[in-house]
């Protein structure tokens, strides 16, 4: 366990005042993570505060939370924007003094550095960073990533625990001299599965009556934000290639961001109208889930999606890109295939492979939900929980939660 930086030490009793700080929330499995974690924060022990910007689809979600202290900052936005990043940081500092908040937990890369810094500067005891991914790669430009390291960096010298979603996102960062070894723990990440169960025949029969596909269909979907990161235009291209080999290949791509545009110009350039979907955002993803037969991701850079513990709890076998935590979660050859990014011509042989191989779809989907279970909320929330415990007993060892 990583020694904890001791700022200050209110002379109080639990609950302890925690802070869960995010950026903006996003239809996204961090921002999911952070808002079933604060829903199941024990209320004797902990009080929840809740700080993020507005505009996400999650604020409705956000606004249930029971018992939870939650906060919708106009000023806390996605882009860099130096002069509203400087206010939001002065007003977190003022927050965080005038609530006397014990611990603060950022998600997502410009919470992680606007409230680790006003976390120092306001004297509060322990502060926690969910690395979901980095905010540098090897896709930027050579200065914006020395910024980005520069800045991750910084704030690693005020942050008590370093929360990595897997081995290979702790290793990048160690790569790069953020933080030192003893600041990191590994917590995969997860959500609520029991959602999310093996296919019905008449969840398959209305999927593909609501898109047109017919029942025969053999259905590929992808679930992401339609963003760089995620590279949905290698998707696009890839869906073209094997809808050349395996004439009943359809396709599902479940998501929207800023290149939906493109997305579209890209399936009609290449032919696919009727074959390939673009559903927008969604709320019934374990439904559409249900009516795939594979799930393919793209990405060129990851921490560890929870998209994949979904896909897997559904008995779906995944070919993904392998970057991240890819295969921390998917064992080549086991449950999924893992191809190289930017190569959009091995992700199609590896999906026309399996499409022609029914059996051992099905081999590959039975292991897969035997690997689901490594990803179980209650699993990440018992861990993050005992996280808590222990930094708070390091802290105030006299206390009721210190005491064993």
């Amino acid at each position: 366990m990583p020694s904890v930086n001791i700022r200050r030490k209110p002379e109080r009793r639990p609950p302890w005042r925690c802070l869960t700080l995010v950026t903006r929330l996003e239809l996204g499995g961090a921002q999911q993570m952070a808002l079933q974690t604060l829903a199941a924060l024990p209320r004797k022990k902990y009080q929840g505060y809740l700080i993020t910007g507005r505009g996400g689809l999650l604020d409705p979600e956000a606004r249930r939370l029971p018992g939870v202290d939650v906060r919708f900052w106009r000023t806390l936005k996605h882009p860099v924007r130096p002069c509203w990043d400087l206010v939001t940081w002065l007003r977190l500092i003022r927050f965080l003094r005038r609530e006397r908040i014990d611990l603060v937990h950022t998600h997502s890369s410009k919470a992680g550095i606007l409230g680790r810094l006003a976390a120092v500067c306001a004297g509060v005891p322990i502060i926690l960073h969910t690395v979901h991914g980095w905010p540098f790669h090897e896709y930027q430009n050579s200065w914006v990533r020395a910024v980005y390291v520069f800045l991750e960096r910084l704030a690693a010298r005020f942050t008590t625990t370093l929360i990595a979603v897997s081995r290979a996102t702790r290793d990048k960062g160690l790569e790069q001299r953020i933080g030192t070894e003893g600041q990191y723990t590994v917590i995969f990440p997860a959500v609520d599965l029991t959602s999310f169960s093996p296919a019905r025949g008449q969840v398959r029969h209305s999927v593909r009556t609501e898109f047109g596909f017919p029942d025969d269909a053999l259905l590929v979907g992808m679930v992401a934000c339609l963003k760089p990161q995620k590279a949905p235009l290698d998707f696009v291209t890839t869906a073209a290639s094997v809808a050349a080999a395996v004439p009943r290949a359809r396709f599902l791509l479940v998501g929207d961001g800023r290149l939906r545009a493109d997305v579209e110009a890209q399936i009609k350039d290449l032919g696919l109208q009727g074959r390939f979907v673009l559903t927008g955002w969604r709320r019934d993803v374990p439904r559409l889930m249900q009516a795939m037969d594979l799930l393919a991701h793209s990405a060129l850079w990851e921490g560890l999606p929870c998209v994949f513990a979904q896909a897997q709890a559904t008995g779906l076998p995944i070919v993904a890109t392998d970057v991240g935590g890819a295969r921390e979660a998917i064992r080549h050859g086991q449950d999924g295939l893992l191809v190289p990014p930017r190569q959009p011509a091995q992700m199609a042989r590896a999906l026309i492979a399996l499409l022609r191989q029914p059996r051992r779809r099905q081999k590959l989907g039975q292991a897969a939900i035997r690997q689901a279970a490594r990803f179980g909320f209650a699993s990440m929330l018992s861990r993050l929980l005992s996280l808590y415990q222990e930094l708070f007993a390091g802290v105030f060892p006299a206390s009721p939660a210190g005491k064993k």
